[in-house]
């Protein structure tokens, strides 16, 4: 198979892989992948498969709700919860999952700080008590400036609900 022809296929197996659920991309893709190549070796990372990874359609899954320009992230629905509270702790799940998709696990308070600020969503008295609160989807270590979040397995699932929920509308 000539090499622009094996892009077109990876192409759309890419775009047939990030139709299923998350948990199941990356064995849909390995499945097709090895279906397109019968008998041969899968291309390794520095061929075509490599310039084709599933990570981008994972991106395009959100962009609905998360815009993604190079490392710059925004949240572009508005939570619908009149509560402080709820909004910063949906708008820091969502940040810090769409960080993830980035491969930046952890992330400054400061920056999650600056989404509910803008986002209407910012309490200053009472933000770091509402992201306390929130711990078991969020995982807070140091203090002050140096703070910094990560999600939790349950924030990880906490935050593709709000996604997909706001995706809907």
């Amino acid at each position: 198979m000539e090499d622009e022809q094996l892009q077109e296929e990876i192409k759309r197996i890419v775009k047939i892989a990030s139709g299923v659920p998350d948990k199941f991309q990356e064995k849909c893709f390995e499945i097709l992948l090895n279906n397109l190549l019968p008998g041969q070796a899968a291309p390794t990372s520095g061929s075509v498969l490599g310039r084709f990874s599933p990570t981008p359609t994972t991106e395009v899954q959100y962009q609905n709700v998360i815009a993604f320009d190079g490392d710059d992230i925004k949240i572009l629905k508005n939570i619908s919860s009149k509560k402080k509270a709820e909004k910063a702790v949906s708008l820091a799940l969502m940040y810090l999952f769409a960080k993830s998709l980035k491969k930046i696990e952890e992330v400054p308070v400061s920056e999650i700080r600056e989404v509910c600020k803008s986002h209407a969503a910012f309490d200053s008295a009472n933000f770091s008590t509402h992201l306390k609160g929130a711990k078991q989807h969020i995982i807070l270590k140091g203090s002050g400036k140096s703070r910094i979040a990560k999600l939790t397995v349950p924030g990880v699932e906490e935050a593709k609900s709000i996604i997909a929920e706001l995706n809907k509308k």
